[in-house]
């Protein structure tokens, strides 16, 4: 099997290495090794971050949000909300007759809430990140109230007509 393959030759113009240190002996002089602490007179983390112990400072400008993009307003999702279980009870007034009292109470406070958070969307842009949710909220409320106020008066007219014809 020897006889495939040619014995290794090092590369011509190449000097072999000299042995590393035997055990027991002290290794040849090098560079120091590098003192302990901060390398190169820099403080710890990237440039611009804070030190250890202290806290990150908030992003963006003054004035807008510290989380770097703008908050849902809450009283927004809220009237979305309220203004979609409003059309959902008046749709259900025809199976039960009491979900349109409901609707027609939640319709009006959805699209009070609507109003007064957008409206301090408005005052606080860069606050405030979901002015289509108030918008929404608005919207739901108001076809929920008149969709309550509609089977609302549906079913009276039904019982209206019901009663009266002596049944």
């Amino acid at each position: 099997m020897s006889d495939q393959f040619p014995p290794y030759q090092p590369p011509s113009g190449s000097e072999p290495e000299p042995p590393g240190p035997v055990h027991g002996q002290t290794p040849p002089a090098g560079p120091p090794p590098p003192s302990p602490g901060v390398p190169y007179g820099q403080p710890y983390g990237a440039p611009g971050q804070p030190q250890p112990g202290q806290p990150y400072p908030a992003y963006g400008a003054p004035g807008q949000s510290p989380y770097g993009y703008a908050q849902s307003h809450q009283g927004a999702t809220t009237s979305m909300i309220l203004g979609i279980v409003a059309i959902v009870m008046a749709l259900l007034n025809f199976f039960c007759c009491v979900t349109g009292v409901f609707s027609l109470a939640l319709g009006p406070v959805a699209i009070w809430m609507g109003i007064k958070a957008r409206k301090e969307i408005d005052a606080q842009p860069s606050q405030y990140g979901n002015r289509g949710m108030a918008v929404a909220g608005v919207a739901t409320g108001i076809i929920g109230t008149l969709l309550g106020a509609l089977t609302f008066a549906v079913i009276l007219f039904f019982f209206g007509a019901v009663f009266s014809a002596g049944y």
